[in-house]
């Protein structure tokens, strides 16, 4: 089931709707930020399960063929009909929830709705259809993600961020670093060595996007505390990536690529905490102090859960 959900992701969905949330600025109601955890949760699983059950005779082609790391489905993990089950039941509770938000903030909801009702036509367009399109796919994966962190900053809200709000940039950049994941992605099945690494190096350029929109002051953010921190963000992961020996499957780096969008939302939400604290202190507030003394924190967790949690001690699926 863990593998069916790909609850070792689970992380990157609960920091994106964190994100959305404390960077739209909004004062958060703890029953409206619960419900939009549950949305957002029950949407992922149900795009992740719903990813399994479209891709069934795919996946059972690959595993035949020796291509990639069994699914749960094929290798008999998980029975069809549990499998459709649970996809049920996930879509059936973010149903319950939108319904939950519409009930407890009326008419202020339906921004959100809307928008997050549009997530939703974005999973379905993806597996239906537009998956396998070159570019179309990818930004059709990408604007999952980026229509979610909008959809939840515009419930907190009442209203639908402006285009060129902090929010609204975190958005863009997601969606932007999830097309160029999902491009890579789409080469793993073939991993032809150079279009991988030109693919490799897009993702690297979609990583940097919103380093150069801070540098260029395109919102008006405290840009210089945050180049520091995302400049070693990006050395560090390139390192990773290049030093590791064997070098990862292309699933694997697939896997370290999407947990690095969790770096992207912990640089918005730095960039928030810097920019709304009073310059004129004689020691900092509580929360920047957290935020400025969390570096090391972040960082060791950030390596605990991607070698343990998302297990690359294991190199993966080799057949013999």
């Amino acid at each position: 089931m863990s593998r069916f959900l790909r609850i070792k992701l689970l992380p990157t969905v609960i920091l994106n709707m964190m994100a959305g949330v404390v960077v739209s600025g909004a004062e958060i109601d703890p029953l409206i930020f619960v419900l939009l955890l549950i949305q957002s949760v029950a949407l992922y699983f149900f795009g992740m399960g719903l990813n399994d059950r479209v891709d069934l005779d795919r996946d059972r082609k690959n595993m035949e063929l020796g291509i990639a790391m069994p699914r749960p489905i094929p290798a008999g993990e998980i029975s069809l009909q549990s499998a459709d089950r649970w996809i049920m039941f996930s879509l059936a509770c973010w149903g319950l929830t939108c319904g939950a938000l519409y009930l407890s903030l009326g008419a202020d909801s339906l921004a959100g709705l809307f928008t997050n009702l549009a997530t939703l036509g974005f999973i379905l367009g993806y597996n239906f259809g537009l998956k396998y399109v070159l570019f179309l796919g990818p930004l059709c994966m990408g604007l999952v993600r980026g229509s979610l962190i909008l959809s939840v900053a515009a419930t907190s809200m009442g209203v639908f961020p402006a285009w060129d709000s902090l929010v609204a940039w975190l958005a863009i950049s997601m969606t932007l670093y999830i097309a160029t994941v999902t491009h890579y992605s789409m080469e793993e099945e073939t991993a032809r060595p150079l279009a991988l690494k030109i693919r490799m190096w897009s993702v690297l350029l979609g990583f940097s996007f919103p380093f150069f929109v801070t540098y260029f002051q395109l919102v008006d953010v405290m840009a210089d505390k945050g180049t520091t921190f995302y400049l070693f963000a990006i050395v560090v992961i390139s390192s990773f990536l290049w030093k590791q020996k064997p070098p990862l499957a292309p699933q694997r780096t697939t896997f370290l690529f999407l947990s690095a969008m969790t770096w992207i939302d912990f640089y918005f939400l730095s960039i928030y905490l810097f920019s709304n604290q009073p310059e004129s202190m004689e020691k900092p507030p509580l929360p920047l102090a957290v935020e400025i003394y969390s570096y090391p924190a972040w960082i060791i967790l950030w390596f605990l859960w991607v070698t343990f949690g998302l297990g690359f001690r294991d190199r993966g699926y080799r057949p013999e």
